[in-house]
């Protein structure tokens, strides 16, 4: 009776702080699709994860690369000019119908959603699917702990979705690919780091002594950026993540 009792109570909880976020931001979201995210609504909306070097209430194109269930997406439509351009990017079948379910509760126009994911060359390739939300084209990558299954995917290079939609800039380009970064850094053409005017990325544990995060400080470095915030996160499972915010230093 007490278990009944304390899951009822904390399942109730859970539900007024989801409402509590959705109202302070002006955000309309179904919580039964939403509920087990809860975490990473509330990092995106309350902790401002994401407001550092942020362009609030500009008129910008930003590009979200790893959109989930479109969160900093939407985060981004709410504190930007309403002239602005957002293009989510999510490979998952299942995040991207929730991506364009959430998108559509809150009548929002200026967010393209693209289902695919990027990488070094337009292919097909395989999304290996975790227990947790935690999705990777790596198949050993750590956080997908006991692949659930997998789905075929469409990926593209950064270079073909700015060709494929006429970007001119990326103002503020957001990164969370679980392990992607890499490859989607490394392969980058100097004429798209150039469009480029901030990064803020999640980097992640690999494991590979060619895959850290000083890799990816070295990327930014040589195609002039600024970093101005590197930090590791803290963890309970071993692993070596954080973040990374890049700016670009303009002659």
């Amino acid at each position: 009776m007490f278990t009944k009792i304390k899951n009822a109570l904390f399942g109730e909880n859970k539900q007024l702080k989801f409402n509590k976020i959705c109202k302070a931001n002006q955000i309309s979201l179904e919580y039964k699709l939403n509920k087990n995210e809860l975490q990473i609504l509330s990092d995106i909306f309350e902790g401002r994860e994401y407001s550092d070097y942020f362009p609030f209430y500009k008129k910008v194109t930003i590009i979200d690369i790893g959109a989930h269930y479109g969160y900093f997406s939407i985060f981004a439509n709410k504190n930007t000019n309403n002239q602005s351009t957002i293009f989510a990017v999510e490979p998952s079948i299942m995040n991207f119908e929730k991506i364009t379910s959430n998108i559509n509760k809150n009548k929002i126009e200026n967010i393209v959603a693209l289902n695919c994911a990027l990488g070094t060359k337009n292919e097909n390739a395989t999304l290996y699917l975790g227990n947790t939300s935690n999705n990777s084209l790596i198949h050993d990558y750590s956080l997908l702990k006991k692949e659930k299954s997998n789905e075929e995917i469409e990926i593209k290079t950064l270079d073909t979705i700015i060709l494929e939609n006429k970007v001119g800039k990326i103002d503020f380009l957001k990164m969370d690919c679980e392990g992607s970064e890499y490859l989607i850094l490394g392969n980058m053409s100097s004429q798209t780091f150039d469009k480029i005017s901030t990064i803020s990325m999640e980097f992640h544990d690999l494991k590979n002594e060619k895959y850290t995060a000083e890799t990816l400080l070295n990327i930014l470095i040589n195609n002039n950026f600024k970093i101005v915030k590197y930090q590791y996160n803290k963890t309970s499972m071993g692993l070596n993540y954080g973040k990374i915010i890049a700016t670009k230093m303009f002659n």
